[in-house]
């Protein structure tokens, strides 16, 4: 239990149950010095009070989630092929995440909080050489068809580019600064 804690503001749960049970034993100590007849009134009253300190006031801000036409170009392609995304911090990420639900395409990466999988562990010191060519090795190794680029993740696109289009991969489709690319039929 306590390995799974991984930082110190988590250890707030102890002092939350604690004063759970410190709350329950001093209300259960008022009810009986009060008596029956008060104690309608009184406990009430608390429940009032509880309620007015945990109320967390309207929510009145929420972000709008919108999936990116590439996803939605991606959902229409054949086939299953898999699509990874570059740079590859960025299949961290739980908006990437939530993108491959509008595709369904199988991907690489995937938020995996403290704990990712061994194979992913293994990968991600190679993907994140892309684009080079044990990187490209490795995609095709992992029956990627589809590489996602993000054109506003990289200081020098043009440059990026031009290095993937020299290890072979073909520009099939641009959404914006986003660029699909795939490989080149031999």
């Amino acid at each position: 239990m306590f390995s799974r804690l991984r930082t110190f503001k988590r250890i707030g749960v102890f002092a939350l149950l604690s004063i759970s049970v410190l709350s329950g034993l001093g209300m259960d100590w008022v009810r009986k010095r009060v008596g029956n007849r008060i104690w309608t009134f009184v406990a009430p009253l608390m429940f009032i009070l509880v309620m007015f300190e945990i109320y967390p006031g309207p929510y009145q801000n929420f972000a709008i989630v919108e999936p990116r036409p590439v996803d939605y170009w991606l959902a229409e392609q054949p086939g299953d092929g898999a699509v990874a995304q570059f740079p590859f911090y960025q299949v961290e990420d739980q908006d990437q995440v939530y993108n491959t639900l509008i595709h369904g395409k199988p991907f690489i990466g995937g938020f995996f909080n403290a704990f990712p999988p061994k194979q992913y562990l293994r990968i991600r010191p190679v993907m994140e050489g892309f684009p080079d060519e044990t990187s490209l090795a490795l995609l095709r190794n992992l029956q990627v068809k589809y590489i996602l680029v993000d054109g506003t993740a990289y200081e020098k696109i043009v440059n990026v580019q031009e290095a993937i289009e020299d290890l072979g991969l073909e520009l099939i489709v641009v959404f914006g600064d986003d660029y699909v690319y795939t490989f080149r039929a031999n």
